[in-house]
C-alpha cells in the first residue's frame, strides 16, 4: 500500500521548470548552442544543468570553463526564482491533505540545495516534507534512480510503497527504475511517458485517487 508520497520540485511544487529552461536557452545560445526551452525541458528536464551542458556543449570547454558557468547559471536562477516564482495550483492543498492523512512525504530534486531552500523558505513549505533530497547530495542525476532510491532508504520505505510524483521523462524513468510508483505530471499522450498513471493538473491528485493506485 502507498504510504510514501515522493515529489519532484521544479514543474510539479513550482513553476521553476520553465524558469531553468528560458535562462538555460539564453546562455547556451551565448556560448553557440540553440535550442528551445521546450526543447530543453522535453529533453533534459531532472538531469543536472552539468551533465547536459557538458553534452550539448560537446566538452569543448574545460571542466573549470564549465564550472564558473554553471556556478554563474544557479546565481541567476536564483535570484529570478526569488523574484518570480510560484507554487503549481493545487500544490498546497495536497501537500496538507497527505500531512493530514499521515502519509511520509520527500522532495527528490536534482536542483542544488540552496535553489531548492529559496522555493522552501519563500513559500514556508518545508514543512510539509520528511526529508529533502537534492543535486548536491547525489552522484547520478535522473533518470538514474539513485535520488528516488536514497529517499526511500532515509523514510525506511519500501520501494513498493513509493508513489513518485514527476514532470520529466527522466524522472519518470527514474521512479521505473526504481520500482515505485509514478504518476507523470504532462500534457503529452499517456503513450509518450514511461508511467502507467499521467495527470494534466495537481488538482487531479488527490487521496481517494493515490489509495485506487495498485
Amino acid at each position: 500500500m502507498i504510504n510514501t508520497i515522493i515529489f519532484d520540485m521544479d514543474g510539479v511544487i513550482c513553476d521553476t521548470q520553465k524558469i531553468h529552461s528560458k535562462l538555460d536557452s539564453k546562455i547556451l545560445g551565448e556560448l553557440g548552442v540553440k535550442i528551445s526551452p521546450r526543447k530543453i525541458t522535453n529533453i533534459f528536464a531532472g538531469v543536472k544543468p552539468e551533465v547536459y551542458y557538458a553534452y550539448l556543449l560537446n566538452n569543448k570547454i574545460s571542466k573549470n570553463e564549465l564550472d564558473k558557468i554553471i556556478k554563474l547559471r544557479w546565481s541567476r536562477i536564483n535570484s529570478i526564482a526569488k523574484r518570480e516564482a510560484k507554487l503549481m495550483p493545487g500544490i498546497k492543498k495536497l501537500l496538507r491533505d497527505l500531512k493530514n492523512a499521515g502519509f511520509k512525504t520527500a522532495i527528490a530534486s536534482s536542483s542544488i540545495k540552496d535553489f531548492v531552500c529559496i522555493i522552501l523558505n519563500k513559500f514556508d513549505i518545508k514543512k510539509y516534507f520528511n526529508i529533502v533530497i537534492t543535486g548536491s547530495e547525489i552522484k547520478s542525476s535522473k533518470p538514474d534512480p539513485e535520488i528516488f532510491i536514497k529517499a526511500a532508504k532515509a523514510l525506511k520505505s519500501r520501494h513498493s510503497d513509493c508513489l513518485v510524483i514527476e514532470d520529466g521523462i527522466n524522472g519518470m524513468y527514474g521512479a521505473k527504475k526504481a520500482k515505485m510508483h509514478c504518476i507523470g505530471l504532462s500534457n503529452l499522450s499517456k503513450d509518450k511517458i514511461p508511467t502507467n498513471y499521467r495527470v494534466r493538473k495537481i488538482s487531479q491528485i488527490t487521496i481517494r485517487y493515490i489509495e485506487s493506485i495498485k
